[in-house]
């Protein structure tokens, strides 16, 4: 099993802050499988290809993200969210998440390049025996899905719009002590 994990929202407190940070992983059985949808929806609904390299759900139009949920209909995958404003504290619950759910690998978004939060990451991998790779979506096309997805859901806690949330499968949000 593999999930591509990434995140929508920040975790700042200023009052320019969202109020919510959700990190989301999408588990798949086939990686191939995932990576194939964001082509497929890539070549097909992408309009300026010269000017983009890859989705992203908050500069695609509206036919990327319904074809998106069209062909997220016709695949098995799971999807598991947590909701608080600390990203290492989330990341460490989802990973022992995955790994509970015999995930073998984990594709995760790259958020930074300083040595520290390598280190914390390549922590977490060895902590929980499994394997994390920090990757671009470019690189990763499951990545792309998995921030269509996380937009998804973060529409729908910030801003209380379940138009696209409502179309997702198999949803379990992950409820920690604050």
């Amino acid at each position: 099993m593999y999930a591509f994990i990434d995140e929508s929202g920040d975790t700042g407190k200023s009052k320019n802050s969202s109020r919510n940070f959700i990190l989301v992983a999408i588990i798949v059985e086939d990686v191939k499988i995932i990576d194939r949808l964001a082509k497929k929806v890539f070549s097909k609904k992408v309009k300026y290809k010269a000017k983009v390299n890859q989705l992203h759900a908050n500069k695609d139009t509206e036919n990327v993200h319904k074809a998106i949920l069209k062909y997220l209909k016709n695949i098995d995958y799971g999807v598991v969210y947590i909701n608080q404003k600390d990203y290492y504290s989330n990341l460490s619950v989802i990973v022992d998440h995955l790994r509970q759910n015999n995930v073998n690998k984990i594709y995760l978004s790259k958020r930074d390049t300083n040595k520290k939060s390598l280190m914390k990451i390549n922590f977490l991998g060895s902590k929980y025996n499994i394997e994390i790779e920090q990757s671009s979506p470019t690189k990763v096309k499951g990545l792309q899905i998995a921030d269509f997805i996380s937009w998804s859901i973060f529409r729908f806690v910030e801003h209380n719009d379940d138009f696209y949330f409502t179309k997702l499968a198999n949803i379990l949000e992950i409820k920690t002590k604050p």
